[in-house]
């Protein structure tokens, strides 16, 4: 099967880019003499009134014979009604569309190709917003529970929509028009808020950077996990401890962290019953450390918060010596820069440099961002202030396409578990699935072409070329796991082929490119030795690639 996956993939491609090629010439007027599946002795050969279509044997490529005018004095003249319809007859516009039309095919079908692969029934995350994130634009203008209507006047129907709209809204000040919940009042109100993402450099795949807007906000709720403050806390006397889960107060059940602080925002120091589950690590042998598994123990505390006036939001909160488990540390794993730099699990991060850490995800891109300069941590250990200097390791290495990547990271890891967001049924189908279709063609695009650049630039090695062998593999792997793996696979590949025919190659579509370049400044086509001459020396360099795809193929079979 993996061969016939193979030849309909390859296949399927071919047609298309010849197709545009023999579209596009018979809509100038150009007489196509032949249309070729495949290259070598001819299988099938059908002849058509004015065109020759064949089927040929080897079946990585084909080609679509224009009538062309003789360039050799013994050749012989074309009859009037016959050099009207030659390929030269035509102009220097008209014969670049002619050579554009096959990458350009290659490149529009993918669009068909991702559309079927996205448009299914499904469901999506609705437009709310579960979290906030402490330190972030949207603190004290978003709350969790608000349900995003629409983003500068523009309708949103999922987080999908919510998060593009953000990203492309970098440093520009968004209006939000939200449904939210007001505690004691029936309904919701409609609020409309103005926040400005915050611009943050991206990098992607092969060194693209992007900027792109970061609001702080993430649709699923965080659960009612607790960090506790140290011992002199009220929820440390009660028994209670950091990473517990809170799962009632008072008999009022509250599974998210925003439930636990409405349920302890009025309390003036009453004592109530407190239900948690508390994470257990079960130990896996040392020879086989398979994976962290933990049970969950129920227990019940009597808390008391310390009274008070109740003059701020979160005022049950601190005073009950409880906030979230953002910032404290869940592993550290023994041996890295955090570790040798004093930090344990269980301890809560609180400044970086002298400065107030907010959230652990502002944390770690400071500390990214930082390189490996030594900074300095501040951090709590059952209460107890403590500080260490840390410089996060570089860690370098070769990646399956022989780029080099070179990265610092940050090992630690925190615990703040979050409820499953809700889910709606997918609103708009044809309109995401063409959105998506749209976007993930430009993604692919600008990621060939970037490849392209980087292999001429030496950032890229040639061994991240793949030949024929990979397109097989790959084939036959997409084709078992079912047709939108297949199509998907067609249309990153068709994109590819598109790509690549129009590098300035003679023999490729972007030779011939180059070829009429030149006859448009100069005002004379190259002379046909000259043709003769480049041709021969683009197919050998075509035939080097390829025999260097076929070797990476080879050898990353053997590995």
């Amino acid at each position: 099967m993996d061969l016939v996956f193979f030849v309909l993939l390859v296949g399927a491609l071919v047609l298309v880019h010849e197709l545009g090629h023999f579209v596009a010439a018979r809509a100038f007027g150009v007489k196509v003499l032949t249309f070729s599946l495949g290259f070598g002795p001819a299988l099938l050969r059908i002849r058509g009134r004015e065109t020759t279509y064949q089927l040929g044997l080897l079946p990585f490529g084909g080609f679509v014979r224009l009538l062309q005018q003789p360039e050799r004095r013994d050749e012989a003249v074309l009859p009037p009604e016959e050099a009207a319809r030659t390929y030269e007859s035509r102009s220097i516009l008209q014969r670049a569309l002619i050579a554009l039309a096959g990458p350009t095919m290659n490149v529009l079908v993918p669009l068909f190709l991702f559309f079927a692969v996205f448009l299914e029934p499904g469901r999506q995350l609705a437009p709310n917003v579960g979290v906030v994130v402490a330190g972030s634009p949207a603190e004290g203008l978003l709350r969790p529970g608000d349900r995003v209507l629409s983003i500068d006047g523009r309708e949103v129907f999922t987080f999908a929509e919510v998060q593009a709209r953000i990203a492309a809204g970098a440093g520009r000040k968004l209006a939000f028009t939200v449904a939210r919940s007001v505690e004691g009042q029936a309904g919701e109100q409609v609020v409309t808020v103005a926040v400005t993402p915050r611009s943050v450099s991206e990098t992607r795949e092969l060194g693209v950077v992007a900027v792109v807007g970061r609001l702080g906000i993430g649709p699923a709720p965080l659960a009612a996990a607790i960090g506790v403050y140290g011992p002199g806390s009220p929820a440390h006397r009660a028994g209670l401890r950091t990473f517990d889960v809170i799962t009632h107060v008072g008999g009022v059940a509250t599974p998210r962290f925003v439930d636990l602080e409405r349920r302890l925002r009025d309390n003036r120091g009453v004592a109530v019953p407190v239900n948690y589950l508390r994470p257990r690590v079960l130990p896996f042998p040392a020879e086989a450390p398979l994976l962290d598994l933990a049970v969950h123990e129920p227990g019940v505390a009597m808390l008391a918060p310390e009274p008070s006036d109740g003059t701020t939001e979160l005022d049950g909160l601190r005073r009950a010596g409880i906030e979230s488990t953002d910032l404290y540390l869940a592993s550290v794993p023994e041996g890295s820069s955090e570790w040798l730099a004093g930090l344990r699990p269980g301890d809560r991060v609180r400044t970086l440099d002298g400065a107030q850490v907010l959230s652990w995800n502002a944390l770690v891109e400071d500390l990214i961002a930082g390189g490996d300069r030594t900074r300095e941590l501040g951090f709590a250990r059952d209460g107890r202030a403590m500080t260490g200097l840390l410089r996060v390791r570089k860690e370098e290495w070769t990646d399956p396409g022989g780029e080099h990547v070179e990265r610092f990271v940050f090992r630690s890891t925190h615990w703040a578990p979050t409820l499953p967001a809700p889910l709606i049924d997918e609103p708009a189908p044809v309109r995401r699935a063409a959105r998506m279709a749209v976007r993930e063609t430009v993604h692919v695009v600008r990621f060939i072409a970037t490849s392209a650049v980087n292999l001429v630039q030496g950032k890229l090695t040639v061994r991240s070329l793949s030949g024929p062998l990979s397109i097989y593999d790959v084939a036959g792997r997409a084709g078992a796991r079912g047709t939108r793996d297949f199509l998907w696979v067609m249309a990153l590949i068709s994109i590819n082929l598109g790509i690549l025919n129009l590098l300035p190659i003679p023999t490729l579509d972007g030779g011939q490119l180059l070829y009429l370049a030149f006859e448009r400044v100069a005002g004379r086509p190259i002379p046909i030795r000259v043709r003769e001459v480049l041709s021969f020396v683009g197919l050998l360099f075509l035939l080097a690639i390829m025999a260097i795809a076929l070797r990476n193929d080879l050898l990353q079979r053997r590995s």
